[in-house]
């Protein structure tokens, strides 16, 4: 499996270290952030994730709003294989241990799934649907 870029270094960056493992978990990637150690992994700054994403599963670890904007600022640069750690979030994480959440990343089916996970349960897509509707 490959490792593991967490895109966000606060509260749910180190929620996702604890349920992923230090050992699956290469970098942080923080826009605020680079060049600091946080939990013992070093925290990248974007330019060098730019370098190195194709090597690493990146999960998107921060809260709803700026998942959001971190979503946009990966897709802008071409990036579409991400994981937003809100879409494996709840029941995965509650009823899954860490080797089935890893097994679940590692399949590259499933990141679109997350990505399906997430919009379909943050108020990003109810606002959405709400505007298509109307």
């Amino acid at each position: 499996m490959r490792k593991i870029i967490l895109f966000g270094s606060g509260h749910l960056g180190k929620e996702a270290l604890r349920l992923l493992g230090n050992n699956n978990v290469a970098f942080f990637c923080d826009n605020n952030q680079s060049g600091r150690f946080i939990e013992g992994k070093k925290v990248i700054s974007y330019s060098e994730l730019l370098k190195i994403h194709n090597d690493y599963i990146i999960v998107v670890s921060v809260n709803e709003h700026n998942t959001d904007s971190i979503i946009t600022q990966l897709e802008e640069s071409g990036i579409e294989k991400y994981v937003p750690y809100l879409g494996i979030k709840g029941k995965h994480t509650i009823l899954w241990n860490m080797k089935n959440v890893l097994e679940f990343l590692d399949n590259p089916e499933n990141i679109y799934k997350a990505q399906k996970n997430y919009y379909k349960n943050s108020s990003t897509f109810f606002i959405f649907q709400r505007i298509v509707c109307l």
